[in-house]
């Protein structure tokens, strides 16, 4: 909505997603599954059904998702905003396992989605994410995950996805389809990072990519 004026929004959307549903074998999944996130309080991308007409031309009924972008961001966690990377279609790195120091390694599987994420400083934040939370002491882990990330909302988006049979996720084969988001430090709190789903649509079906799961 902002292609030809920068700052126009609707219903306060930046941009959206129309899914026909078709070949994922689901309409329904992600629907269900943002429905599910949200009533645990999570911040989670909106969804709802869409009736598509392309010049008063009948299209189809589609499900229609909210992007994850800056609109997203200033909604859900107001105040200064840090970076935000796309795990799209994997790469090294894209399990959350170090893989090195070299931060170039990490380019294919996070896509840098907003300003702050192209910094150098965004960058090694997410490479010392990683980092710690792989190399850390094991009698320390619980408490130096909970401290880097939020990980009540982790754990239990990480059970919606398993339950849904959303495989598609990093909880899948091939890890991919997730973002990250870091809320920088503040006077009150200590920076944090987000763990955010995407592209929810293999969840509650049996056919998906052409195959039974």
């Amino acid at each position: 909505f902002s292609k030809y004026k920068k700052h126009q929004r609707f219903l306060g959307m930046e941009r959206i997603s129309l899914d026909n549903g078709v070949q994922f074998g689901s309409l329904f999944s992600e629907p269900i599954i943002t429905d599910i996130l949200q009533n645990l309080g999570h911040a989670t991308h909106r969804c709802n059904f869409a009736k598509l007409y392309v010049n008063e031309q009948f299209a189809g009924v589609y499900v229609n998702a909210e992007r994850i972008d800056d609109s997203f961001i200033s909604h859900h966690f107001p105040g200064k905003a840090g970076g935000l990377w796309k795990n799209d279609t994997g790469g090294p790195g894209g399990d959350l396992r170090f893989v090195g120091d070299n931060p170039n390694t990490y380019s294919k599987a996070f896509e840098p989605k907003n300003k702050q994420a192209e910094s150098k400083e965004e960058v090694l934040q997410l490479l010392t994410f990683i980092k710690d939370i792989n190399e850390g002491p094991d009698d320390k882990f619980e408490q130096l995950l909970s401290q880097k990330l939020d990980i009540d909302n982790f754990l239990q988006t990480t059970a919606v996805m398993l339950l849904s049979g959303a495989f598609d996720q990093l909880t899948g084969w091939g890890p991919h389809n997730y973002y990250l988001y870091r809320v920088p430090r503040s006077a009150t709190a200590s920076t944090k990072w987000h763990y955010l789903p995407w592209d929810l649509d293999v969840g509650f079906c049996e056919i998906a990519f052409g195959k039974v799961y």
